[in-house]
């Protein structure tokens, strides 16, 4: 099981969601991503766990911390 991270710095333009999706399609089975993004971005948020849902992904935890990100954990199923 591989580990991904992705640091998301301030608001998505379209382009970006096409890059995310792109790399997710790296990410493989049982592998695991954690996305960090600014706390108030929240239709961000809700977007890309929207991606992650419908990229396979099961999200396992996502949550805020002290340093005003929320950290979203999710896991590529396997088949």
């Amino acid at each position: 099981m591989s580990e991904y991270r992705l640091d998301i710095e301030g608001p998505l333009q379209l382009s970006d969601y096409s890059n995310i999706n792109d790399y997710m399609g790296v990410i493989g089975e049982n592998d695991r991503v954690t996305i960090v993004i600014d706390k108030d971005l929240v239709g961000d948020i809700e977007m890309l766990g929207s991606m992650l849902n419908g990229g396979d992904f099961t999200i396992q935890t996502k949550g805020g911390k002290e340093d005003e990100k929320v950290y979203i954990t999710a896991h590529r199923k396997g088949h």
